[in-house]
């Protein structure tokens, strides 16, 4: 019995440098190291407007190192900046279906080498929640190392995930004591 080979993944123009890291996890699984050879693979699944963006490259492929340089070629000239991936973070940044946990692992992946104080990125994820979820998490958030508040938050937003919006006060102040209710509970647990 052979073993399954795993597929090159199509050219991600979203997130240029982690499209190479899977590209080089294949490239390690398939036992390729010839660089001539990682550069045919690269350019057999690029797409046409980015092979249109390094045609000059394609034409004039250097002997030494082809993957390797097409590859920072292709970054430099197809991919986002540290700085722009940065910037992106600070600004219209939603939870966009994701839970709280995965939205900090999307934050922190946008860092790239970059650091933050986990002070300043915890304030920053805490942002993009909605107002009752986030006085929820106050109280925990000063000495809560952030995972472990990323993962209070999950089970936070997976209990009201399926409540619903209440519409008049009298509704609010029940909903409000049964968040209340949760939290205590939630603290109880982390505190174990």
């Amino acid at each position: 019995m052979t073993a399954a080979v795993a597929p090159f993944p199509p050219f991600h123009e979203g997130n240029i440098k982690n499209w190479f890291l899977q590209m080089e996890a294949i490239f390690t699984v398939r036992r390729i190291t010839d660089q001539k050879t990682k550069f045919g693979h690269v350019v057999a699944v690029l797409p046409p407007a980015i092979v249109d963006e390094v045609s000059d490259f394609l034409e004039a492929v250097p002997e030494v190192e082809p993957y390797t340089r097409l590859k920072e070629a292709i970054l430099r000239r197809m991919g986002r900046t540290e700085e722009t991936l940065i910037r992106e973070l600070f600004s219209n940044l939603t939870c966009d279906g994701r839970t709280p946990s995965q939205l900090l692992r999307f934050m922190k992946s946008r860092l790239g080498k970059n650091t933050m104080a986990d002070s300043i990125l915890k304030s920053l994820w805490l942002d993009r929640f909605p107002t009752t979820i986030t006085q929820i998490l106050a109280p925990m958030s000063e000495n809560t190392p952030i995972d472990q508040l990323a993962d209070a938050a999950d089970r936070i937003f997976s209990q009201l995930d399926h409540q619903t919006t209440p519409v008049h006060s009298a509704e609010a102040t029940s909903d409000h004591r049964s968040l209340e209710k949760q939290w205590k509970i939630l603290n109880k647990k982390l505190e174990i």
